[in-house]
């Protein structure tokens, strides 16, 4: 497995705020020409009542990371609770009804992937048995944190990001600094 704490990100903006693009799949691929596979990212909601990007061939994962968030769905209204995924088709309509902050994981409808808020006080440990190719991300919500697997590591402090490249299975090890730790974790199979 190999690790890669991503320093640099793109932004660019949106009907309701700017986003940070931390890593999008294929290298080289552009989120505007929507030729993208994977794309992990940050959103602010900076106003109220901006439209969601309309995306149909895609499917979403969002969890906000700022406060609760209330979202307007296909005319419906959803509150989406802090550090809480919310996962919904890239062709809905939304509209943001508050401000804030969101992580967001954008996948082709025929990829698998997932991605989920991990809150622990102790060393975590995160298996797979699958023998297949897999993009593990990791974004750090409190205090520092020290990945480990086969002798290589990276440590990511407070919102900082880092992606993972296992190609086959694999156990990691998450160490944490505090006794208050939350992460957003997420995996995609290739």
């Amino acid at each position: 497995m190999d690790f890669f704490k991503i320093n640099n990100v793109n932004i660019s903006s949106w009907d309701g705020g700017t986003t940070e693009e931390f890593f999008i799949y294929p290298v080289g691929s552009n989120y505007a020409n929507r030729d993208f596979s994977i794309r992990v990212s940050r959103a602010n909601v900076d106003k109220v009542d901006g439209n969601f990007t309309h995306l149909p061939d895609y499917k979403r994962f969002l969890i906000p990371i700022s406060k609760d968030l209330m979202l307007e769905i296909n005319g419906g209204r959803m509150l989406i609770k802090k550090e809480t995924t919310f996962s919904f088709d890239g062709s809905e309509k939304i509209i943001s009804k508050t401000t804030g902050s969101d992580f967001n994981l954008m996948l082709k409808k025929d990829m698998v992937g997932k991605m989920e808020v991990l809150k622990f006080k102790d060393k975590l440990i995160i298996r797979d048995d699958i023998k297949q190719n897999k993009i593990l991300f990791f974004y750090n919500l409190r205090d520092n944190i020290k990945l480990s697997s086969a002798n290589k590591e990276m440590e990511l402090c407070h919102n900082e990001f880092g992606v993972a490249i296992a190609r086959d299975k694999y156990e990691m090890v998450i160490n944490p600094s505090t006794s208050d730790n939350c992460i957003i974790w997420g995996k995609v199979s290739l």
